[in-house]
């Protein structure tokens, strides 16, 4: 496997900044530089006007029209086919204000070439203990005189290259030229029996814990995997239940952190849930896969080690375990069965789950019902019997409408109640994804939203551990599916907890994923999927200030398509399950006797038909979404050190200028955060040596401000309410007494930072 690079070693992409960053005058960045700066520092402007949802978006990307009430990550059949290439070539990341200056020849003010700037009487500059950083270099690993295959001034078939007319060969020539490359044949055989283990070795983890993940597992399956990567690392994670779900399963997280760099609360923390519905299961999948990919890649991948290192992670692969259990157990359809299963009235008929589905044929799915009807909408197709085709009710041939045979009566089941209805009362009935605090709403407006926030047990459980960890600063929930990568509002008027500077790095981080994730599409949930109230990254977002995402696993334009790129329609589905999984995701079609309707057809695709890949694609789906995660990861708030300028102000009085980076995209408090007091403020304390007295301190715009705002009580301790901002620098003005070169620590913290401390020492003159 090729060595992963962090984001920040990229080439010709992210820059990792060293000791200095200075943020360079727009008027003098090249005109390609600061269009992206400005992209990251004001975003696409998806949000420009109130209820405009056709707002422009990043370049490439089109503006898709919203698809109406559906299943989560479900589209509509008349929805536009989404477009299948990323949204852009670039890195939508690489935008950041910061740029690296050479200091070797500052610049002189604009308008005075001739004039030399006076210096201070005496100034120390005093660098950080990190190493300087360097600019990434596309072409580093080019050698001279080689090129490579995608060079655009080499094109296969131009030049020397290109083909020649053949022409007719001397006998011997012929001879000697066969024998040649039986030699070349010999040696490239002889290459091949070199042993290989080299070559596995960069191209596959050696798991301590082998896990597959060519298939899916039920709840207890996926417990026992969690505790043997558990008992495998015991040095980087520990297995917990956090509580108990409504039929009494464990649900079961794991914390993934590396204590010998301190505890998972001192760090950034992200948090990571799948399966929250519980027919969703590819997503515990996907949970177990980074898991399993952190703690065995620990050792061999560097940057999975650094994340780690670094970061903390919560990973809950179930958040619905008694809906898992059943879509295992039960019969059911793609789409049950998803709620937790808590008995539930849903008709109003006193009565709690008393009439679902029933599995009339005995093949274990729930399937498709169809009845005989003169006046049908349906026939049944002549290319493929399997299929019904539906037929226009507009005059035929003869003058007449024309009609059908076959009409839909629904998923297979029969009326267990008398009411009339056929599967209208089926286990459960709530949603979790709908009973977290931000713009929650009751059932009459939400349905499943349950009587009030945090109503059922699994959302407490984990309400009660996020809030427990105010290191959290990253949010991902898995669902499926569509191809989506979701960001909040829920609802429009929710726009006003998505502030500009935020909007900003939801793009940068959601466009990295359009481009990650082929047939992605990153989404603003309300204005191109539906409207979701009490959503559980809208509580991420909007209730605790936490850059989130929900991603839905899976779409079906990654199977067959057609000539335009897009879907093929059932004829290519069917096609396509035919030759690739040999049919078995589809049950034929059987008569059977109906109370209420006579003879019907069951059958139709199983509950493994749609929704979920294949098992054979699985772990592609898995690894895209983990590296996509891992990449957002990375953007967790890295503070440090950036520039300490200390100067003699005479009178034993002197100036120091205190400069914290941020190197990553996520500030270590959002604009949210800031604008509504989520949270606690970071912290900035100075703690004086001897003979160092603390007069003043205070925020300042830069180092150059001729001026600043000292606080007014306990300079000491500077409460920072806008932290650090994204890939920016905050700067902190002292003004300390001591005769002789002032000393002491910096030391500053933040809820969604690591902690890091600053000595001030200044050699004397």
């Amino acid at each position: 496997m090729d060595r992963v690079r962090p984001p920040h070693a990229r080439p010709g992409r992210d820059r990792w900044h060293g000791a200095r960053l200075h943020l360079e005058p727009a008027r003098r960045r090249p005109r390609r530089t600061r269009r992206r700066a400005d992209g990251l520092r004001d975003g696409p402007r998806r949000h420009a006007a109130e209820g405009d949802r056709r707002g422009p978006r990043c370049r490439g990307s089109r503006w898709r029209a919203p698809t109406g009430p559906t299943r989560d990550g479900e589209r509509r059949d008349d929805a536009d086919p989404d477009r299948h290439g990323p949204g852009q070539s670039r890195d939508p990341t690489d935008r950041g204000p910061l740029r690296r200056r050479s200091v070797a020849a500052p610049r002189r003010p604009a308008g005075r070439p001739g004039r030399r700037t006076r210096r201070p009487r005496r100034t120390s500059v005093v660098r950080m203990g990190l190493p300087r950083g360097r600019r990434s270099d596309p072409h580093r690993d080019r050698r001279p005189g080689l090129r490579d295959a995608f060079d655009r001034h080499h094109r296969p078939g131009h030049g020397h290259e290109r083909r020649r007319p053949m022409k007719s060969m001397n006998p011997i020539r012929r001879t000697m030229r066969g024998l040649k490359r039986l030699g070349t044949l010999a040696i490239a055989l002889g290459v091949a029996a070199v042993p290989t283990t080299a070559v596995q070795a960069q191209q596959q983890i050696d798991a301590e814990v082998p896990i597959a993940f060519n298939r899916f597992y039920d709840y207890e399956a996926m417990g026992e995997r969690l505790a043997e990567l558990a008992a495998a690392h015991p040095e980087l994670c520990t297995l917990a239940s956090i509580g108990k779900s409504e039929q009494g399963r464990d649900m079961w997280l794991l914390t993934i952190n590396n204590p010998e760099t301190g505890g998972d609360r001192s760090k950034p923390g992200m948090w990571i849930d799948g399966n929250v519905h519980g027919n969703e299961i590819q997503a515990a999948e996907t949970v177990l896969y980074t898991a399993w990919y952190l703690l065995e890649g620990y050792d061999e991948v560097e940057a999975i080690r650094k994340l780690v290192d670094e970061n903390a992670f919560y990973l809950l692969p179930m958040v619905n375990p008694d809906g898992r259990a059943g879509w295992f157990r039960d019969p059911g359809t793609p789409h049950s069965n998803r709620t937790g299963l808590r008995p539930t009235d849903n008709d109003f008929d006193g009565l709690l789950d008393e009439d679902g589905p029933d599995d009339l044929n005995g093949d274990g799915f729930i399937g498709r019902m169809w009845r005989k009807d003169p006046n049908g909408t349906h026939k049944r197709s002549e290319r493929d019997p399997r299929m019904f085709e539906r037929v226009p009710a507009v005059p035929g041939p003869d003058g007449r409408i024309m009609r059908g045979q076959w009409s839909m009566a629904g998923s297979e089941g029969i009326d267990n109640d008398g009411d009339g209805r056929i599967n209208e009362d089926g286990q459960g009935g709530y949603d979790m994804n709908r009973n977290w605090p931000s713009d929650w709403q009751p059932n009459h407006v939400q349905r499943g939203a349950g009587t009030h926030p945090f109503s059922y047990p699994e959302t407490r459980c984990v309400g009660d551990f996020i809030r427990a960890h105010p290191n959290i600063a990253a949010g991902q929930s898995y669902h499926n599916t569509g191809g989506m990568i979701l960001r909040g509002p829920g609802a429009p008027y929710e726009s006003g907890s998505y502030p500009r500077a935020d909007l900003a790095v939801y793009d940068a981080l959601g466009n990295a994923g359009e481009e990650m994730l082929p047939h992605y599409d990153y989404m603003i949930i309300h204005s191109e999927l539906y409207p979701v109230h009490g959503g559980f990254v809208n509580w991420l977002a909007e209730g605790l200030g936490v850059i989130s995402f929900t991603n839905e696993l899976w779409t079906d334009r990654r199977i067959l398509q057609d000539g335009g790129g897009g879907p093929a329609g059932e004829d290519g589905r069917m096609r396509w399950e035919d030759r690739v999984l040999f049919g078995q995701t589809f049950s034929d079609w059987t008569e059977v006797e109906h109370p209420e309707y006579g003879t019907v057809l069951v059958g139709g695709g199983d509950k493994w038909s749609s929704r979920t890949p294949p098992p054979f694609m699985l772990e592609e789906e898995a690894h895209r979404n983990f590296a996509f995660t891992m990449f957002h990861a990375g953007e967790m708030p890295r503070l440090r050190g950036h520039d300490v300028v200390v100067k003699d102000l005479g009178n034993d009085l002197w100036q120091v200028d205190l400069e914290i980076a941020n190197d990553a995209l996520i500030p270590s408090r959002t604009a949210h955060m800031r604008s509504k007091g989520i949270g606690r403020p970071d912290l900035l304390v100075f703690e004086p040596s001897d003979g160092t007295e603390l007069r003043l301190a205070g925020p300042v715009a830069n180092r150059f401000a001729p001026t600043f705002a000292p606080a007014k009580h306990r300079p000491e301790r500077l409460l920072v309410e806008g932290g650090v901002p994204s890939r920016g620098i905050a700067t902190f003005r002292y003004v300390l007494e001591s005769d002789g070169p002032p000393s002491g620590m910096f030391r500053y913290s933040a809820e969604k930072a690591s902690d890091i401390s600053i000595p001030l020492e200044v050699a004397a003159e």
